[in-house]
């Protein structure tokens, strides 16, 4: 498939070079053909779940109790509209 990619769209030396140098530096997924801004946003959303996984984890400022108490009401709501019909 990244042959195919590559091959499709040109200059695949160079393409393919700089899928060697992504593979090598650990980039997965959508990174592979990603330019430079589309990098940018990769790493702020990195940022952005690791900082929400260590509230959760460390339940800063009741994160994990609330979303525990929201997921509980969403529940009994699905349970009493199943068991409506």
């Amino acid at each position: 498939m990244i042959e195919k990619h590559l091959l499709e769209n040109g200059d695949d030396k160079l393409r393919r070079a700089d899928l060697i140098k992504d593979l090598n530096a650990g980039k997965s997924g959508a990174g592979f053909f990603m330019k430079e801004e589309g990098n940018k946003d990769l790493k702020i959303g990195r940022v952005v779940t690791t900082g929400f996984n260590y509230a959760y984890d460390n339940n800063f400022l009741s994160l994990q109790d609330g979303l525990d108490w929201v997921g509980q009401k969403t529940e009994k709501m699905g349970d009493a509209v199943v068991g409506y019909f």
